[in-house]
């Protein structure tokens, strides 16, 4: 369970944001008060994976694929450097960013070099014998029927391997629970009266803007914006900046943050134990994958 989650962590991309230093009855703050909106962090990453480590714990399960891949006579491929991760804090109120907002809009940045290692490596696993080394003998027949969706865990395959390897010491991380917490947290904020109150002063400000939206989430829900295509119009990115400047206009980040860091710090609290384990393991993960890449 634990190593499916952490797999699961190193895939998640995207963006949060939340300001150190939580209060239960945050001031409202103008714009000049920007530049702090934008410095957030939230108490459960404390029990999460940074962006950095997120890199670094994929590059080092890549690289023990790619030892176990060529134990069995084939290659793998692994860029020479960990590849950059999203903070999965900066999308987490919505898009904040002015930059990001005048460039992709609504959209996630672009990955230009994920496209092409997945094809790098599709074409490693369409050799002879290649999908049963990195899947396993089931996990290769699961393959086939799933369209390369399978994820190794049919057969001693390398990706089972590596992932087995990786974790190695590290039960006590459980990756869901941080995770689950924050969600949590997340859905407890949006009935906080403060956050209520910032995020009607947000809706008015876009309605005096001429945009009709209830709340940040149903702005970057809008279908009119087709965020599976990588076309990005004008109107979507006017939109998103006008987004972003009414969340600087009535402080949106820096309230919701403040009233979720206060309630994230209730949830340490009432789930300290399974937190605490979770920070052991985690720390001796963390170790393996230095391990790793040190080798």
């Amino acid at each position: 369970m634990a190593g499916a989650a952490l797999l699961a962590a190193l895939c998640l991309g995207g963006h949060l944001l939340v300001p150190a230093g939580a209060g239960s009855s945050p001031p409202r703050a103008g714009a000049r008060d920007i530049a702090s909106d934008l410095r957030v962090s939230l108490p459960l990453q404390a029990y999460q994976l940074t962006p950095r480590e997120q890199a670094d714990a994929d590059q080092a399960l890549q690289l023990l694929v790619r030892s176990c891949m060529e134990r069995a006579g084939f290659t793998w491929y692994v860029p020479a450097e960990p590849r950059p991760k999203p903070d999965p804090l900066a999308r987490r109120y919505g898009v904040v960013e002015r930059r990001t907002a005048e460039r992709y809009g609504y959209h996630p940045p672009a990955d230009k070099s994920s496209g092409e290692i997945a094809r790098r490596r599709e074409r490693i696993l369409s050799e002879p014998g290649a999908d049963v080394a990195y899947f396993g003998s089931q996990g290769a027949k699961n393959a086939d029927r799933n369209a390369g969706k399978n994820t190794g865990r049919g057969g001693a395959g390398c990706a089972s391997l590596a992932q087995r390897k990786l974790m190695a010491g590290a039960d006590g991380y459980r990756g869901d629970i941080g995770a689950q917490l924050s969600w949590v947290s997340l859905e407890m904020s949006r009935k906080d009266p403060h956050v209520i109150s910032a995020r009607r002063d947000w809706e008015k400000c876009m309605r005096s803007r001429g945009y009709r939206y209830e709340s940040p989430e149903k702005a970057i829900a809008d279908p009119a914006w087709h965020l599976d295509s990588p076309v990005v119009g004008s109107r979507e990115r006017a939109t998103a900046l006008a987004d972003v400047t009414c969340k600087e206009t009535v402080a949106t980040v820096r309230i919701w943050s403040r009233a979720e860091g206060a309630i994230q710090r209730r949830l340490i609290r009432e789930n300290a134990a399974r937190l605490n384990e979770t920070r052991r393991g985690l720390e001796a993960f963390r170790r393996t994958v230095r391990a790793v890449l040190g080798g």
